[in-house]
């Protein structure tokens, strides 16, 4: 009986192990994730910021082109 008692214990005492475990590999995969979204999110918006600068410089450039056009004729 001892014997039964001691296995059921183990295995109650594994199965509890293992979702404490569980969840906390649960919850580093979550923090991960949510890390992983906001770094994504940062990328985009450092990305679209570069492709305003960018289009504001052409811009800048178009308007000044004519201008050093007329200064060569």
């Amino acid at each position: 009986m001892k014997t039964i008692v001691t296995i059921f214990t183990l295995i109650f005492a594994l199965n509890f192990a293992a979702t404490v475990h569980a969840e906390d590999g649960s919850m580093r995969y979550r923090e991960m994730v949510e890390k992983l979204r906001e770094q994504n999110k940062e990328r985009r918006e450092a990305e679209q910021e570069q492709e305003q600068e960018n289009e504001k410089q052409v811009n800048q450039t178009k308007k000044q082109e004519p201008v050093s056009k007329n200064d060569k004729k």
